[in-house]
C-alpha cells in the first residue's frame, strides 16, 4: 500500500515551511543576542520593542516547526517532513562550507541608531 498523492503534497508543503522556519528562528535568536549585547548603548523602549518582536518571532517559528506534522498512523508520514527537511539541510552544509571559504570580509557595519 503506497502513500496517497495528497499526503505526498502535504509532506512537501510542510517540509518547505519547516526549512523556511528554521533559519527564521535562528534569525530571531541572533536578534535577541544582538539586542542583549547592545542593551547598554540603546534606549530602553527600542530594546524592549526589538526584544519583544524577536521573542514573538522565535515562539511562532518553534510552534510552526512543531505543528508541521502530518496526521496519520504511519510513523514516517507524521515525521517525514522533519526528516526530509533535516536531510535537505545536511546536504546544504558542504555547499555552505565551500561558499564560505570563498567569501571576503564584509565592510564595517555603521552604528545602530
Amino acid at each position: 500500500m503506497g502513500v496517497s498523492g495528497p499526503t505526498v503534497f502535504t509532506t512537501l508543503v510542510l517540509m518547505t515551511g519547516t526549512t523556511a522556519a528554521i533559519p527564521y528562528a535562528f534569525s530571531a535568536l541572533a536578534q535577541l543576542k544582538w539586542r542583549w549585547v547592545d542593551h547598554q548603548q540603546l534606549d530602553t523602549p527600542r530594546f524592549v520593542r526589538d526584544s519583544l518582536v524577536a521573542v514573538v518571532a522565535l515562539v511562532f517559528s518553534v510552534l510552526f516547526i512543531w505543528y508541521s506534522r502530518n496526521v496519520d498512523d504511519s510513523w514516517f508520514v507524521v515525521w517525514g517532513p522533519f526528516l526530509l527537511a533535516g536531510a535537505a539541510m545536511l546536504i546544504g552544509i558542504p555547499v555552505y562550507a565551500v561558499q564560505r571559504s570563498r567569501m571576503t570580509e564584509p565592510a564595517a557595519v555603521p552604528p545602530y541608531r
